[in-house]
């Protein structure tokens, strides 16, 4: 039977009206408000990559490389994240916070309940990774509010269908029945960050059902969400077997929108999810309150404390 495939559209989160699935806060956790509903269709991604000297032992992530204008050349240093000298254009209200820092975890959960964002997308470079430290802290605060995780699996050293696969397995095994673990249609959410970096060929053998490596109808099944950066991209996801794609950059969600307002933008018999749109940019997308895209508020940049975008599941 014929399903419509996955359209994911990068969405501005602070739109706590949003339609979806809702659920009651758990009042535990010390909200002004306990009677906040969260909106579990509203999925931020969150990069749980940084850390300093008094948690981790050093700075993780605060500094940068600085970039080149286009068409110069050299080295021209990097932002070293001391002395308050970090990469990012305005400085976080938390300061140069620790990811594994659990205070910090409860105020970022707190400013998405605020916000009715009910589902987090954690980033996720391997088992070994700085940021699996902070997982199982961020399911636990995630579940003390009825707020939920699902994995945004990034370009890692090493990347391939079978590594993927692996960590997939892992994820699923290790995570998969704490109760804040995000499923939707009884299926747990992937995001794969550049997808395309992989031929379509080659993810087919996880994704297809026939798939060497195939992890459908398994129980590491999921809904597995493919990256494109241009339209011409989109039958790859086709061909790779993935449930949907999301692009990252608004220039490109602002394109498929004109090109495709309406309908699907590509049927492999899969599922449709319909979305809005949120971009921000400034300096990189590695630097702590932005995405690429155009300028946040500065007040809401310091409020948030937090490198996200969302999207709008129906």
């Amino acid at each position: 039977m014929r399903k419509d495939l996955v359209f994911v559209l990068l969405a501005l989160f602070l739109c706590a009206g949003c339609n979806g699935n809702k659920k009651k806060m758990n009042g535990e956790h010390d909200l002004d408000a306990a009677n906040i509903t969260l909106d579990d269709h509203t999925i931020s991604f969150y990069y749980n990559w940084y850390g300093n000297p008094s948690v981790d032992g050093e700075m993780k992530h605060w500094m940068h490389p600085i970039a080149l204008a286009p068409g110069h050349s050299g080295d021209v240093g990097a932002i070293s994240g001391l002395n308050d000298d970090i990469a990012c254009n305005f400085y976080p209200e938390l300061g140069t916070y620790s990811s594994n820092d659990p205070e910090i975890i409860r105020k970022h959960i707190r400013m998405h309940i605020k916000a009715n964002v009910g589902v987090l997308s954690v980033t996720w470079w391997g088992e070994s990774d700085y940021g699996n430290q902070s997982v199982s802290l961020l399911l636990d605060e995630a579940a003390k509010v009825g707020a939920k995780v699902c994995f945004h699996i990034e370009p890692f050293n090493g990347r391939s269908p079978q590594t993927v696969r692996e960590n997939i397995q892992y994820i699923v095994d290790t995570y998969g029945d704490h109760p804040a673990f995000y499923r939707t249609h009884g299926k747990p959410l992937f995001f794969i960050y550049d997808s395309y970096l992989i031929k379509p060929a080659e993810w087919a053998k996880l994704f297809a059902a026939g798939g060497e490596i195939s992890v459908r109808n398994t129980k590491y099944d999921g809904l597995f969400i493919g990256l494109t950066l241009k339209e011409s991209e989109l039958p790859d996801i086709e061909t790779a077997c993935m449930d949907g794609f999301y692009p990252y950059f608004a220039e490109q969600v602002s394109q498929m929108l004109l090109l495709r307002p309406t309908g699907n933008p590509c049927s492999n018999g899969q599922r449709h999810i319909i979305n809005c749109l949120f971009r921000v940019s400034v300096r990189d997308i590695l630097i702590p309150g932005f995405v690429l895209g155009m300028e946040v508020p500065p007040a809401t940049v310091r409020m948030e404390n937090i490198t996200m975008i969302c999207i709008k599941l129906p």
